[in-house]
Protein backbone atom coordinates (compact mmCIF):
# COMPACT_ATOMS: atom_id res chain seq x y z
CA UNK A 1 0.00 0.00 0.00
CA UNK A 2 1.18 3.86 -1.00
CA UNK A 3 -0.06 5.46 1.78
CA UNK A 4 -1.77 3.76 4.34
CA UNK A 5 -0.84 0.11 6.85
CA UNK A 6 -3.75 -1.92 8.00
CA UNK A 7 -3.03 -0.85 11.61
CA UNK A 8 -3.60 2.58 10.41
CA UNK A 9 -6.64 1.47 8.73
CA UNK A 10 -7.97 -0.41 11.54
CA UNK A 11 -7.14 2.58 14.10
CA UNK A 12 -9.66 4.74 11.53
CA UNK A 13 -12.40 2.31 11.81
CA UNK A 14 -12.34 -1.01 13.71
CA UNK A 15 -11.66 -3.93 12.74
CA UNK A 16 -14.77 -6.29 13.05
CA UNK A 17 -16.09 -3.10 10.99
CA UNK A 18 -13.22 -3.83 8.23
CA UNK A 19 -13.40 -7.28 7.65
CA UNK A 20 -17.60 -6.60 7.62
CA UNK A 21 -17.02 -4.02 4.85
CA UNK A 22 -14.24 -5.68 3.09
CA UNK A 23 -14.48 -9.56 3.86
CA UNK A 24 -11.88 -11.80 2.46
CA UNK A 25 -13.06 -13.85 -0.21
CA UNK A 26 -11.88 -16.83 -2.45
CA UNK A 27 -9.46 -15.71 -4.72
CA UNK A 28 -7.71 -13.22 -2.78
CA UNK A 29 -4.03 -13.59 -1.59
CA UNK A 30 -3.44 -15.92 0.86
CA UNK A 31 -0.89 -14.50 2.85
CA UNK A 32 0.09 -11.26 4.34
CA UNK A 33 -1.30 -8.78 7.26
CA UNK A 34 -4.69 -8.88 5.17
CA UNK A 35 -4.97 -12.24 5.30
CA UNK A 36 -4.61 -13.02 8.73
CA UNK A 37 -7.61 -10.13 9.48
CA UNK A 38 -9.62 -11.45 7.38
CA UNK A 39 -9.94 -8.62 4.80
CA UNK A 40 -9.83 -8.37 1.43
CA UNK A 41 -6.58 -7.17 -0.30
CA UNK A 42 -8.41 -6.84 -3.39
CA UNK A 43 -10.73 -4.74 -2.37
CA UNK A 44 -8.10 -2.41 -0.12
CA UNK A 45 -6.00 -2.03 -2.48
CA UNK A 46 -8.21 -1.09 -5.08
CA UNK A 47 -10.47 1.22 -2.90
CA UNK A 48 -6.63 2.73 -2.19
CA UNK A 49 -5.90 3.60 -5.89
CA UNK A 50 -9.29 5.57 -5.92
CA UNK A 51 -8.59 7.37 -2.60
CA UNK A 52 -4.65 7.94 -4.20
CA UNK A 53 -6.31 9.17 -7.32
CA UNK A 54 -8.62 11.76 -5.86
CA UNK A 55 -5.81 13.15 -3.46
CA UNK A 56 -3.34 13.65 -6.42
CA UNK A 57 -6.66 15.12 -8.68
CA UNK A 58 -6.25 17.89 -5.67
CA UNK A 59 -1.97 18.07 -5.70
CA UNK A 60 -1.02 17.46 -8.85
CA UNK A 61 1.17 20.31 -9.98
CA UNK A 62 1.67 21.57 -6.52
CA UNK A 63 3.68 18.26 -4.80
CA UNK A 64 5.88 15.95 -7.07
CA UNK A 65 3.75 12.96 -7.50
CA UNK A 66 4.46 10.00 -6.10
CA UNK A 67 5.02 12.09 -2.63
CA UNK A 68 8.27 10.55 -1.13
CA UNK A 69 8.39 8.89 1.94
CA UNK A 70 7.84 10.19 5.10
CA UNK A 71 4.87 11.18 3.87
CA UNK A 72 3.01 14.36 5.68
CA UNK A 73 0.61 12.80 8.16
CA UNK A 74 -2.50 14.98 6.81
CA UNK A 75 -1.90 12.81 3.59
CA UNK A 76 -1.92 9.44 5.06
CA UNK A 77 -5.08 10.95 7.36
CA UNK A 78 -6.93 11.94 4.47
CA UNK A 79 -5.98 8.75 2.61
CA UNK A 80 -7.51 6.83 5.10
CA UNK A 81 -10.87 9.02 5.73
CA UNK A 82 -11.53 8.83 1.79
CA UNK A 83 -11.07 4.73 1.90
CA UNK A 84 -13.12 4.86 4.89
CA UNK A 85 -15.95 6.59 2.87
CA UNK A 86 -15.70 4.20 -0.11
CA UNK A 87 -15.99 1.41 2.19
CA UNK A 88 -19.21 2.11 2.89
CA UNK A 89 -19.68 3.62 -0.57
CA UNK A 90 -19.33 0.05 -2.02
CA UNK A 91 -21.32 -1.21 0.14
CA UNK A 92 -24.75 0.71 0.26
CA UNK A 93 -23.84 4.19 -1.42
CA UNK A 94 -27.79 5.70 -1.67
CA UNK A 95 -27.87 4.92 2.51
CA UNK A 96 -24.92 6.52 3.92
CA UNK A 97 -24.50 7.53 7.57
CA UNK A 98 -24.29 10.92 7.93
CA UNK A 99 -21.05 10.37 9.89
CA UNK A 100 -19.29 9.15 6.86
CA UNK A 101 -20.65 11.75 4.65
CA UNK A 102 -19.34 14.31 6.64
CA UNK A 103 -16.11 12.53 6.95
CA UNK A 104 -15.84 12.71 3.62
CA UNK A 105 -16.59 16.14 2.76
CA UNK A 106 -14.01 17.46 5.55
CA UNK A 107 -11.29 15.19 4.06
CA UNK A 108 -12.20 16.97 0.90
CA UNK A 109 -12.26 20.56 2.34
CA UNK A 110 -8.99 19.96 3.78
CA UNK A 111 -7.83 18.92 0.11
CA UNK A 112 -9.27 21.76 -1.45
CA UNK A 113 -7.62 23.58 1.07
CA UNK A 114 -4.11 21.96 0.47
CA UNK A 115 -4.89 23.06 -3.68
CA UNK A 116 -5.59 26.81 -2.46
CA UNK A 117 -2.03 26.24 -0.67
CA UNK A 118 -3.99 27.72 2.88
CA UNK A 119 -2.71 24.05 4.44
CA UNK A 120 1.19 23.26 3.17
CA UNK A 121 1.99 20.28 3.64
CA UNK A 122 5.86 18.74 4.57
CA UNK A 123 7.16 16.93 1.75
CA UNK A 124 10.60 15.06 0.77
CA UNK A 125 11.81 16.37 -2.93
CA UNK A 126 14.01 13.70 -4.77
CA UNK A 127 16.98 15.80 -6.10
CA UNK A 128 20.02 14.39 -7.75
CA UNK A 129 23.04 15.13 -6.48
CA UNK A 130 21.37 15.73 -3.12
CA UNK A 131 24.57 16.42 -0.72
CA UNK A 132 25.41 19.31 -3.34
CA UNK A 133 23.65 22.75 -2.63
CA UNK A 134 20.39 23.62 -4.64
CA UNK A 135 19.57 26.73 -6.46
CA UNK A 136 16.67 28.36 -8.39
CA UNK A 137 16.09 31.16 -10.07
CA UNK A 138 13.07 33.59 -10.36
CA UNK A 139 12.71 36.22 -12.79
CA UNK A 140 11.09 39.66 -11.55
CA UNK A 141 9.53 42.20 -13.57
CA UNK A 142 11.40 45.13 -15.02
CA UNK A 143 11.30 48.66 -12.66
CA UNK A 144 8.74 50.96 -13.58
CA UNK A 145 10.77 53.73 -12.67
CA UNK A 146 14.39 54.93 -12.46
CA UNK A 147 16.46 54.67 -9.60
CA UNK A 148 15.92 57.53 -7.15
CA UNK A 149 12.24 58.36 -8.88
CA UNK A 150 9.86 60.06 -5.93
CA UNK A 151 6.60 61.91 -6.59
CA UNK A 152 8.66 65.27 -5.88
CA UNK A 153 11.15 64.53 -8.73
CA UNK A 154 8.09 64.57 -11.14
CA UNK A 155 6.33 67.45 -10.41
CA UNK A 156 10.00 69.80 -10.73
CA UNK A 157 10.66 69.94 -7.04
CA UNK A 158 14.37 69.21 -6.54
CA UNK A 159 15.51 68.01 -3.42
CA UNK A 160 18.43 69.17 -1.42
Amino acid sequence: MMYTTLPLLISEMSLPILQQLAPWVTGDQVSGEYFIAGVSNTLIESLECKAVGELYGYIRGIYTIPLIAPVDTLIVQTVNELMHYQLYKQRDAANLPDKISELYKGAVKRLQSIQKREIVLYAAFAVEDADQPSSFQFISPPAKFPAGFTNSYRRGITLP
